[in-house]
């Protein structure tokens, strides 16, 4: 009876170890899962923000390139108005300015010759 009680209680240990490794091992995959799942969650989010701001970086620099080529047209510009006879020019065409003695005579289409926003058919 005692070998019996003994084997029993082996069986039951070994059993009962058997049960322990299976829980153990459950676990084990699940916190494992877990850490995987909450790595590719933000590893998916910082990819997101990443890929953003690459797209902002290039607007970014694309604009500066913009404003660049503004200066440099800006600095030329402001080199050209140290010229009288550049001066003068916009006087003329921008602000009408003529020297004394110059009359300004603006040509009007003659209303006659244009259509008048009517179609040779109807006239």
């Amino acid at each position: 009876m005692e070998k019996q009680l003994k084997q029993s209680v082996k069986a039951r240990q070994k059993v009962k170890s058997l049960e322990y490794g299976v829980y153990k091992k459950t676990y084990v995959l699940l916190v494992i899962g877990f850490f995987v799942y909450i790595g590719a969650y933000f590893g998916i989010l910082h990819y997101r923000n990443f890929i953003l701001m690459e797209h902002r970086v290039k607007e970014i620099s694309l604009d500066r390139q913009q404003k660049l080529k503004e200066i440099k047209a800006l600095k030329e510009e402001k080199i050209k108005l140290h010229n009288p006879e550049y001066l003068q020019q916009i006087a003329r065409k921008e602000l009408y300015l003529m020297k004394r003695g110059e009359v300004h005579i603006k040509l009007v289409p003659n209303p006659v010759e244009t259509d008048g926003g009517m179609n040779k058919k109807d006239r």
